[in-house]
Parts: structure tokens; C-alpha cells; sequence
């Protein structure tokens, strides 16, 4: 989920023609946060929120947009993700 939803924001970001401060900015995320996110490491929900709120879109459509379309797939990868920031990797 991670590297797909890091293109997402960084493909966004680019639309709008911002850079990492002017997203930073706007979604109160620092620049080095929303730089690892966009290289697919981990983020929390309210990173996610406050990323969603800077593009005046809701974090669900985020996700969908991102190619997460089945609820199912995202309640799987935020819990996938919840876990792994936990240091518990349960993955099938």
C-alpha cells in the first residue's frame, strides 16, 4: 500500500505544482515525512488525514484513487500498516 499511495500524493502534488514545502505547508506534515511517505515507508491515519485536507479530498478518496477500490483491500492494508508501526508483521 505504501508505495502506491506515496506515487498517488507525489502525482498529485505535481499536478497542483507544488514541492515537498508547499504540500508540508498546506497539510501541517513535515517535508522529510511526506518525502518518506512518498518513497513508501510508513505513515499514520492522521498523516494520511492531514494529506487528504491539503488536497481538499476525502483520505477514502485518496485511498480509491490510489488504485484501493475495495474496501475490503483498504481496511486490509491500513491494518497491514497499523501493524507493522506496532512491530507485529501478521501478513498471510
Amino acid at each position: 500500500m505504501m508505495n502506491r499511495i506515496g506515487a498517488h500524493i507525489q502525482a498529485k502534488r505535481a499536478l497542483r505544482g507544488w514541492s515537498l514545502r508547499d504540500l508540508a505547508r498546506e497539510s501541517k506534515v513535515s517535508a522529510a515525512t511526506l518525502s518518506r511517505i512518498e518513497r513508501g515507508h510508513d505513515f499514520s491515519f492522521s498523516q494520511l488525514l492531514k494529506i487528504a485536507a491539503a488536497f481538499d479530498t476525502p483520505a477514502g478518496i485518496l485511498l480509491v484513487n490510489a488504485g484501493y477500490d475495495e474496501p475490503e483491500r483498504v481496511t486490509r492494508a491500513l491494518l497491514e500498516s497499523a501493524r507493522r508501526l506496532a512491530g507485529r508483521i501478521d501478513t498471510p
